[in-house]
């Protein structure tokens, strides 16, 4: 009996050389590049502690309007909007009733969506100073492209920080 246990114990899983391979041994995988170039959108900001922006204050923009949303983009990553542009963008003043006394911004997003098994995943919005912050969160990297969405905020941010992750 103690033959078998002393067999165990030398074995090479009990000095330390896994059976699996080690994680640098894993080949590496890259995201394909996005035809549509989002990444030229996403500046890498780290929020840290923020004040997130509750989701009834964020807006989606349909499929039919997203290419023009994101041309407006193309020269900054936020804009601002009248109660009309957004109305219009939005297709509905649902999210301009729901926040009376928000200004509605259109902002560079990354991610396909903001909604979740919970909120903050796998986008979060929030406001750090006069910072406004983007930060999303995918599994898979071919989810990723420019997917405008509006904001009601009290006040127009100085700077957009936008930083995206990939699980594989």
């Amino acid at each position: 009996m103690s033959a078998i246990i002393l067999a165990l114990l030398l074995a090479p899983q009990a000095h330390g050389r896994p059976s699996l391979p080690r994680y640098a041994d894993a080949p590496l995988v890259t995201c394909p590049a996005a035809t549509d170039a989002y990444q030229t959108w996403v500046t890498r900001g780290r929020s840290g502690a923020t004040s997130l922006v509750p989701r009834s204050a964020i807006g989606a923009i349909p499929a039919n309007r997203r290419a023009e949303a994101a041309s407006r983009l193309d020269a900054a990553p936020l804009v601002a909007l009248d109660l009309a542009q957004a109305t219009d963008l939005l297709g509905s003043a649902a999210l301009l009733d729901a926040n009376p006394g928000l200004k509605p911004f259109l902002v560079r997003n990354v991610v396909p969506s903001f909604d979740g098994a919970y909120y903050g995943g796998p986008i979060r919005v929030g406001l750090k100073d006069d910072t406004l912050y983007v930060s999303a969160a995918i599994l898979g990297c071919g989810g990723f492209f420019k997917n405008p969405i509006v904001v009601m905020l009290p006040r127009a941010p100085d700077r957009v920080e936008i930083d995206v992750v990939a699980a594989l």
